[in-house]
C-alpha cells in the first residue's frame, strides 16, 4: 500500500490541477504497489478521474464526525466545515454514489479509531487480491 497525499491542492484552477492529475499518475507508475491510497472528499466527482483506477474504496463517518474532525484538523469553524461538506456532491448523495463513481466502489464507515480503519484498509486491501 502507498499513499499519495499532497497532489491536489483546493485552491488551484482546473487547469492546474489536471496538471497534479499528470503527476500523480507519473507518481503511481514509478511506485508500484498492490493499492495506492488517495485521500479526496471529491475525487470521484472530477471529470479527469472517470475511469482512473481499478476500483474505490470510498471511506465515509457520519456528518457530525466528518464535522468534528476537520474542525480539528485545520482549526476551521463548524460553519466554515459545514460549508465545505455541502459543496462535496458525492459524499452528501452516498446512496447515488453510482452516479458519480465510474469504477466499481465499496464504502467504508470511519466512525471508529484510526487502528480501526488500518484494520478495514488491510482487511479490504487482502480482499482485492
Amino acid at each position: 500500500m502507498r499513499f499519495a497525499s499532497n497532489f491536489f491542492d483546493r485552491n488551484k484552477s482546473s487547469l492546474s490541477k489536471i496538471d497534479d492529475f499528470a503527476r500523480l499518475e507519473k507518481w503511481m507508475n514509478e511506485h508500484p504497489a498492490k493499492v495506492h491510497i488517495l485521500e479526496s472528499a471529491t475525487i470521484l466527482e472530477k471529470e479527469y478521474f472517470k475511469g482512473f483506477g481499478d476500483f474505490a474504496l470510498v471511506v465515509t463517518a457520519p456528518f457530525e464526525v466528518r464535522i468534528r474532525r476537520a474542525m480539528e484538523r485545520d482549526s476551521s469553524s463548524e460553519e466554515q466545515v459545514r460549508a465545505r461538506i455541502q459543496k462535496q456532491k458525492m459524499m452528501n448523495s452516498l446512496d447515488q454514489l453510482e452516479l458519480f463513481c465510474s469504477v466499481p466502489f465499496e464504502v467504508c464507515e470511519n466512525a471508529g479509531t484510526t487502528d480501526e480503519l488500518r484494520e478495514k484498509l488491510s482487511e479490504f486491501v487482502e480482499k482485492q487480491g
